[in-house]
């Protein structure tokens, strides 16, 4: 009788916590809810990107009707030869082996995604495992080299090795929210397959820009060669006017250089922000958010651009300068400490980007805003933020071994069955590199993108999971308050 009553008890307090959540996850006003609205957020970077696209387009109009006209490299030999035609032959059979390599590295993705949907758990043990294993082998190989550098770098392999055993002892007891974590995002790739096609959908804009920007970049290179020459064959004013002319090709270099930084990183942005959008509307929305994915993508391209674009304007900004100082040879020893300041900064950057993108596309905030909401993420929840986003990426980590060890293997047999084990080789490299590419791009980014978006939810409000996600919120919330002891408050409004 008294489990009877008390079960009746449970029953009319979920049914009141129920409604009161039900109630909260109707789309609020944004005065009420605390959400900035979902207006157009800093407009000026947005039309920064184009004005900076608009500058492409009128060098692309100047420069490639002279693409045909431009002098090309005199040709090593005069006349084609048998060692042309048997390397073109080589090329093709190169290019057969290819083949199987990247259909297995294909399959290896699939696979690993199919791992990752059912257990993420055995994911992230086999991709600790598998990354021990490869550092000990690496270690091992060093050390029968028998060379002094060999040695020590098999000895600094040895101590990595250590730091990984040493740092999964210590977050342990943070692994179960982490696993939680991608159980979770698995549950909605499950649910919303069309996100991973996002990754594949992002390649369309790239290579169409980099189809744009090479021949642009080539032309331009050329007349810098030939006003160099001309710089050192003249003198007086002609050899005024080609340094000027030598200045202004450079800085033409540098932008079209820089552009196809801005581009790659807001295109991977824009991928990241539209996932994140979708997750969090099926966080709060659950099966009520029909097309989740194409209205986060109408988001992400429309009012969230402007802060899109801002973001990863800092971004490619800082690898602009990597690439400039990676290319001056002049003073190898300061580059290399500028080089490592500008690493360090590009590392913290992509992360605090990632996590502001998540306020970007939740909340529609301005990127600057969304970096102040980053900075009290992290005050509030510490190093558990950064011990969650290592252990994700560690569990990501299988994918791609997965991808890139059988996609190598099989190009490799196959390049050397048709040709030769030199071939079988680099049959390998290319196989295992594009199979990885691959696997980047559908499973690792999707999944990345729903855990950091999930943590930042939870964060935020953890009770909306309860009914848009019920048996998601049960591991959430008892993974955390084994960790925590109790979940977080809800501090603002539901955005959706």
């Amino acid at each position: 009788m008294i489990a009877v009553f008390g079960n009746a008890h449970a029953r009319r307090e979920r049914k009141s916590m129920r409604a009161v959540l039900q109630t909260e996850s109707t789309p609020l006003k944004p005065a009420a809810a605390g959400v900035a609205a979902r207006t157009c957020s800093d407009p000026v970077f947005a039309v920064l990107f184009v004005v900076h696209l608009l500058g492409v387009g009128a060098i692309a109009a100047v420069d490639l009707p002279r693409l045909g006209s431009v002098k090309l490299p005199p040709p090593t030999r005069s006349s084609t030869t048998s060692t042309d035609v048997e390397a073109d032959d080589a090329w093709a059979l190169a290019a057969a082996g290819l083949v199987p390599g990247l259909l297995v590295g294909a399959l290896a993705t699939a696979l690993s995604l199919w791992l990752m949907l059912r257990d993420a758990g055995a994911m992230f043990r086999a991709a600790f495992v598998a990354s021990l294993v490869l550092l000990g082998v690496n270690a091992i190989a060093l050390f029968a080299s028998g060379a002094i550098g060999d040695v020590f770098g098999g000895i600094a392999l040895v101590f990595v090795l250590l730091i990984h055993v040493w740092f999964y002892c210590v977050v342990q007891r943070h692994l179960p929210f982490a696993l939680a974590s991608l159980e979770t995002a698995a549950a909605f790739v499950r649910r919303h397959p069309s996100s991973m096609a996002l990754g594949f959908a992002s390649l369309v804009p790239l290579l169409l820009h980099a189809a744009l920007v090479a021949p642009l970049l080539y032309v331009s290179a050329v007349d810098l060669s030939a006003a160099v020459e001309a710089y050192g064959d003249g003198g007086g004013g002609g050899a005024a006017a080609a340094r000027q002319r030598a200045g202004a090709l450079q800085a033409k270099l540098a932008f079209l250089a820089f552009s196809l930084f801005w581009v790659w990183q807001l295109v991977a942005s824009l991928v990241h922000v539209s996932v994140a959008g979708a997750f969090a509307a099926w966080y709060f929305q659950g099966s009520r958010a029909v097309t989740p994915v194409r209205a986060s993508v109408g988001r992400a391209c429309t009012s969230s651009f402007g802060s899109v674009a801002f973001g990863s304007l800092l971004t490619a900004i800082i690898r602009f300068l990597r690439f400039a100082f990676s290319a001056d040879r002049r003073d190898a020893w300061d580059n290399c400490c500028v080089l490592l300041i500008l690493e360090c900064l590009e590392a913290l950057l992509r992360f605090f980007n990632k996590y502001a993108f998540c306020y970007v596309a939740i909340y529609g905030y301005p990127f600057c805003k969304a970096g102040r909401e980053v900075v009290r993420l992290f005050e509030e929840k510490g190093l558990q933020t950064l011990i969650n986003d290592d252990l994700v990426l560690i569990a990501l980590l299988f994918p791609l071994f997965a991808a890139f060890g059988l996609g190598a293997l099989c190009g490799g047999v196959a390049g050397w069955a048709v040709m030769s084990l030199e071939a079988g080789l680099a049959c390998a490299f290319i196989s295992g590199l594009i199979a990885a590419f691959v696997a980047d791009l559908t499973v690792v980014r999707t999944i990345d993108s729903c855990a950091a978006t999930l943590f930042v939810c939870f964060a935020e409000n953890p009770q909306a999971l309860s009914i848009s996600a019920p048996d998601s919120f049960s591991l959430l919330s008892s993974a955390w308050s084994a960790r925590f002891e109790r979940l977080p408050v809800a501090s603002v409004g539901v955005p959706f």
